[in-house]
């Protein structure tokens, strides 16, 4: 088959899925452009990076030229199917092609908050009808497309909700191709001399780093521990909430027991998964993130907020979940976890890598996104 895809061709996740895919299928992928950061060379993907941020609402003409020019590439591509991935403007961009066998991935922050949250926010009128209009074109969308597939329930609802029907959604996670993650991290050993709380989640304020910072600080003056150490990751990060991230370690003295990693390569980070004592996770919204996914797979204790994950994946078999994201809960919840025995903790890790293999492995995901693939080539 012959796929055009519209997402962001730098996101990690995504070449994971085109890398697959590409070994069967002839893949275009049009993406922004970013002169920031070369485009990366896929074998079996053409990519194009014509597409505009953000979506150039009032520049009609501009995007009338551009969507033609879109339209001659599919044409000229003799494409199949056309798949977006990442709703919002990507399923956008793609529905206003015309191009009527439309799947739509949605990733999260798509629909949890672009379409309920940010685009419901008005500064002045202007503002208010174009966040109205971009809604409507993101439900046309939607409605449209012949399947809409989500990586958690709770974007599922929110599909629901846009289109008034739930016969064409299913559930397809991002997937991690468990195999290969467990033949990797049982490679390695000699793990730090170190209680290692890891934070895996971007350095973004979405991902309420900075009130893991403040439960450390407390679980600290509680535990006195000199070994007790908070790893951060520093990737995807908004360097304006990653310098006041910097600030709030220094205020508290923290220097020398926060350290802050540097993007990991695949490797590297699942040696970093395997470093540590137990994980943390407590955004302000979610879907089902692979980095909890890999934490299942890791068998490492993992301590999550108070959202409601699905429950095949994330429950009280499997992790911790606390039931306020404040700092003070969060410090306990982590003091308890790490005074547990090792046969308890053992009871959920053991569990929770089972349901990480059943329920998120890329090849069965994968293989649930052909079957739409083959349904949507099939109708006329």
């Amino acid at each position: 088959m012959r796929i055009a895809f519209f997402a962001d061709i730098l996101d990690n996740h995504n070449q994971k899925w085109f890398r697959r895919l590409s070994g069967e299928h002839e893949l275009i992928v049009f993406c922004q452009s970013n002169p920031a950061a070369p485009v990366p060379v896929i074998p079996g993907v053409t990519v194009y990076p014509v597409l505009q941020f953000p979506y150039p609402l009032r520049e009609i003409r501009q995007r009338k030229k551009l969507l033609r020019e879109i339209r001659d590439l599919l044409a000229k591509h003799k494409v199949d199917l056309i798949h977006s991935i990442y709703a919002f403007p990507f399923a956008i961009w793609a529905h206003e092609t015309g191009f009527g066998k439309h799947l739509i991935t949605t990733y999260g922050s798509d629909v949890l908050i672009d379409y309920r949250t940010t685009l419901r926010q008005h500064t002045n009128f202007q503002h208010r009808i174009s966040n109205y209009l971009m809604r409507r074109k993101m439900q046309r969308a939607f409605h449209a497309a012949k399947y809409v597939t989500s990586t958690s329930i709770g974007q599922q609802e929110v599909a629901a909700s846009i289109i008034g029907s739930r016969d064409k959604l299913s559930i397809v996670r991002t997937g991690v191709d468990t195999s290969e993650f467990l033949n990797i991290f049982n490679g390695f050993d000699n793990p730090v001399n170190e209680r290692v709380i890891l934070s895996i989640r971007a350095m973004q304020e979405l991902y309420n780093i900075h009130v893991i910072v403040d439960a450390f600080a407390l679980l600290k003056q509680q535990q006195n521990d000199p070994n007790l150490r908070l790893w951060l990751l520093n990737y995807c990060s908004v360097p304006a909430y990653a310098a006041r991230i910097q600030e709030q370690i220094r205020s508290y003295g923290l220097e020398n027991d926060v350290v802050i990693i540097p993007d990991r390569t695949k490797e590297q980070l699942i040696r970093t998964y395997y470093d540590s004592t137990l994980v943390v996770m407590v955004p302000k919204s979610d879907g089902t993130p692979v980095t909890g996914v890999e934490t299942l797979l890791s068998a490492k204790p993992l301590v999550m907020g108070n959202l409601a994950y699905d429950s095949d994946l994330f429950n009280e078999r499997t992790v911790w979940q606390t039931d306020r994201n404040d700092p003070q809960t969060l410090a306990d919840q982590l003091a308890k976890v790490l005074a547990l025995p090792k046969n308890e903790i053992d009871k959920k890790t053991v569990a929770g890598r089972k349901a990480a293999v059943e329920h998120a492995d890329l090849h069965n995901e994968i293989a649930k996104i052909e079957t739409l693939y083959r349904k949507i080539a099939a109708h006329e």
